[in-house]
């Protein structure tokens, strides 16, 4: 027996959120010789996510943005090292959700 499940829509993450996680995001890199970079900013962000849906719409808006224009992941390249992505970016991501369903 085959059970059917109706389609069901998914969590779409807030517009307002997702710009203000890009503005957090980038304002993380130390932008002169006199300031530190914030890799801690970065991972309070990714771990604020609460779906993997989430990491890609955070991706799509920091590139969408006039301002910044930029590929997520190499924008993080540019400030993190091997292993503050591992401890920043890629643990937290790991532990999320595919997608959320609406109640």
């Amino acid at each position: 027996m085959v059970a059917y499940l109706a389609p069901q829509e998914i969590v779409l993450p807030d517009q307002k959120r997702l710009k203000d996680w890009a503005k957090r995001i980038w304002d993380a890199k130390a932008d002169n010789w006199f300031s530190w970079d914030d890799p801690g900013e970065v991972r309070q962000v990714f771990s604020e996510m609460k779906d993997a849906v989430e990491v890609a719409a955070l991706a799509r808006t920091f590139y969408a943005d006039p301002n910044i224009r930029r590929d997520l992941w190499q924008y993080l390249n540019t400030f993190l090292d091997e292993d503050e992505i591992e401890t920043n970016v890629n643990i937290p991501v790991r532990r999320l959700a595919a997608y959320r369903i609406k109640s």
